[in-house]
């Protein structure tokens, strides 16, 4: 059953999201570990584990991926991560870099306004957002659980994130 459920499953991705190019990428993985890029004339992958599947932006070649580390709910530093030339995973062990940012007023709010979906602001949190073609920023994930903060990227963060633990002992 499930032989025949899942090549229906993958062309039905791209057909209900109306892509040429989508990003299968694992529910739970690290470091694009199991990711594909793929079309919906390519052949169908081996994909053992649970799957979500995006439109591939193809501003992550050209832009790259916007990451903003927020502790207590305040932006700790931001950052913009890379591909290498020819790619479009952003991680450095595909050759990937990643620079400290300056993020622009409208990026910021973009990204805060993730956070205020949540019913709580929590300790840390890591929004990844990549450009729509229509200027817009989109989120990619939303790391809550273990994330990499990237503190080469932020000195200060050490300092804040004992300072935001600390009130959060003292208040509870």
């Amino acid at each position: 059953w499930l032989d025949e459920m899942c090549p229906k499953l993958f062309q039905n991705a791209f057909d209900r999201l109306g892509e040429s190019k989508l990003v299968f990428k694992r529910q739970v993985g690290a470091g694009a570990s199991g990711q594909h890029l793929l079309t919906a004339n390519d052949e169908m992958p081996d994909m053992p584990h649970p799957m979500m599947v995006q439109p591939f932006l193809p501003t992550i070649q050209t832009e790259g991926e916007l990451s903003f580390i927020f502790i207590d709910g305040e932006l700790s530093h931001a950052l913009i991560k890379r591909a290498r030339p020819g790619d479009y995973r952003i991680q450095s062990s595909y050759g990937g870099k990643e620079e400290p940012v300056e993020p622009k007023a409208a990026d910021l709010s973009a990204a805060r306004s993730v956070l205020e979906t949540l019913d709580d602001i929590p300790l840390y949190a890591r929004v990844d957002m990549l450009r729509h073609p229509d200027g817009s920023l989109r989120l990619m994930e939303l790391e809550l659980i273990e994330p990499y903060l990237y503190p080469e990227q932020g000195p200060r963060l050490g300092e804040r994130l004992a300072r935001a633990v600390a009130a959060r002992l003292k208040s509870g």
